[in-house]
């Protein structure tokens, strides 16, 4: 069994080169690595070519976009995926070749995303935020049913290329956030055979470090949340979610109970909340 990875990356310059690095340093170096460019204006695309990475041009630019694209042009029986700002560890293809080669039936393995060494605070939580998300399992588990408990992660992740197309590969509708889970919860519509296993680590630099940046991401967020209820969940109401807003405004004027990152919740859950309201009005439906 051979395996292509696919790499979406825009701009990505500053971190591309240790990605494909990490790759060809692994102890099973990829059989071809397919970076999916968005029309770059740095160094990007001579990265990848001064490191054998086939280039295939996004003019979408967005993620969505760059995985199908990635899909329909690998040449081999097994697709995975990394991100242009990830370092998967040494032993990560090596172990997800493992689980293909031990079970025929397999349709996708997908693991743990973290960050070891956050810069800054701003970005320690956003980290914490993404995992608290995703909520990662510790164990092995097959995951049959619909929820972010062992969802793949799209910069952990691989799947055979024929159960992809399958399903009608990526929606690009979800241009840059959540368009893996849609899959991966398509997959389980399929009844398709998905493991979650916390050993498959990828280290991913990039989260969120400045206050603008986090708002701008959790905004997307919650236009994500609200994408994947129109096509999967229906009308909902996340009454915890508003608990954990108000209980984050008591916290931050609490004198007596000090909470670090009380503060960075408050303006990380309110941007999440405005992205969940205005993606309900724009895409006419309710996600609050």
């Amino acid at each position: 069994m051979r395996y292509s990875v696919v790499v979406p990356a825009r701009d990505s310059a500053r971190t591309l080169r240790g990605t494909i690095e990490a790759l060809l340093g692994g102890e099973l170096p990829p059989d071809e690595i397919l970076v999916v460019d968005g029309c770059s204006k740095d160094g990007t695309v001579e990265i990848a070519h001064g490191l054998s990475a086939r280039v295939v041009v996004n003019a979408k630019r967005h993620v969505a976009a760059a995985r199908q694209l990635g899909v329909t042009n690998a040449r081999h029986e097994v697709v995975a995926f990394t991100d242009s700002d990830c370092l998967p560890a040494a032993d990560w293809l090596r172990r997800i070749a493992d689980r293909f080669a031990r079970d025929s039936r397999l349709d996708g393995v997908g693991g743990r995303v973290l960050l070891t060494a956050p810069r800054n605070e701003i970005q320690r939580y956003s980290a914490h935020v993404f995992e608290a998300i995703m909520r990662f399992p510790d164990t092995e588990v097959f995951v049959t049913t619909k929820g972010m408990p062992g969802s793949f992660a799209g910069a952990n992740c691989a799947f055979r290329r024929d159960s992809i197309l399958a399903v009608g590969g990526f929606r690009e509708e979800f241009t840059n956030h959540a368009e893996e889970v849609d899959l991966f919860w398509r997959l389980i519509d399929r009844r398709a055979k998905l493991l979650f296993d916390p050993a498959l680590r990828v280290e991913h630099l990039e989260y969120p470090d400045t206050l603008v940046r986090l708002v701008r991401t959790n905004f997307n967020y919650g236009f994500a949340s609200t994408k994947l209820a129109k096509h999967h969940i229906g009308p909902q109401v996340d009454l915890q979610l508003y608990r954990a807003w108000l209980g984050s405004f008591a916290s931050l004027l609490n004198p007596f109970r000090r909470d670090p990152w009380a503060g960075l919740r408050c303006l990380q859950i309110g941007t999440f909340i405005a992205g969940k309201i205005c993606s309900s009005i724009t895409l006419r439906t309710l996600n609050l």
